[in-house]
């Protein structure tokens, strides 16, 4: 197994994310104090499938999701099927948050962006592992990095499949 560094980033907000990370965290705190002892009939099913789940334990789930989604990056609510999200983009809240010729670009993807060209700057044979709880977001970020061929590792992946990205990360030397 080959050497290995770990870096944890701290990601400095800018006013305008800080602003709506707010309005969505006093909302989720609401839902908290709303509901002490919830215990409802949540339907996973439903949450994870665009249906509308407005249990006690749904509203809280969507709330902390939708932070979640703000911090790795406000299309990400564009593009959820859960209302609470669809709210959210509805109301106008992220209107603020596009940067003018960056459409990908958010806080924690910069930084992000800019630590992986830095590592790879200071030594191009360094091989990097991102880890990431929305998938969607990896495209975005190889497309701001410049990635050409980058190996792409998940869940959704055979065994086979997993294997073979799995070998390719560790023998090329690319």
């Amino acid at each position: 197994m080959p050497d290995r560094t770990e870096h944890l980033w701290k990601v400095q907000l800018d006013d305008a994310t800080r602003k709506v990370y707010t309005t969505l965290a006093r909302a989720l705190h609401q839902e908290l104090l709303d509901n002490p002892a919830v215990a409802s009939s949540f339907d996973l099913f439903a949450h994870y499938h665009g249906e509308v789940e407005d249990s006690p334990d749904g509203r809280i789930m969507a709330r902390q999701m939708a932070l979640q989604q703000l911090l790795n990056h406000p299309k990400l609510l564009h593009g959820s099927q859960g209302q609470h999200a669809q709210e959210i983009v509805a109301s106008g809240l992220l209107d603020t948050l596009e940067i003018p010729g960056d459409p990908w670009g958010s806080p924690k993807l910069n930084l992000l962006t800019y630590k992986v060209r830095e590592i790879l700057e200071a030594d191009s044979t360094s091989k990097i592992i991102i880890f990431t709880g929305f998938r969607s977001m990896i495209p975005a970020f190889y497309q701001k990095i410049g990635f050409s061929d980058p190996v792409f590792y998940h869940g959704d992946l055979s065994p086979t499949a997993k294997a073979a990205v799995a070998s390719q990360f560790n023998n090329d030397p690319d």
